[in-house]
């Protein structure tokens, strides 16, 4: 049986409590072959877990500035 999600407030999601968002993962990475991105969204919406995602996949195409 696999273990369930935890929920964690505060810290971006990373490894197996990333829940993956791949509509918008793919559609950074299909912008970023073309231009820079400003990757904007309300607080709390999971930015910061999707660019360090972004990061462990395709290194060379993501900085994440905090």
């Amino acid at each position: 049986m696999s273990k369930p999600m935890q929920i964690k407030i505060g810290a971006p999601a990373t490894g197996s409590d990333f829940f993956p968002r791949d509509n918008i993962v793919n559609d950074l990475l299909n912008a970023l072959r073309i231009e820079h991105v400003l990757f904007l969204a309300p607080r709390r919406t999971g930015k910061t877990s999707v660019v360090l995602h972004l990061q462990s996949i395709a290194p060379a195409r993501c900085v994440f500035i905090n």
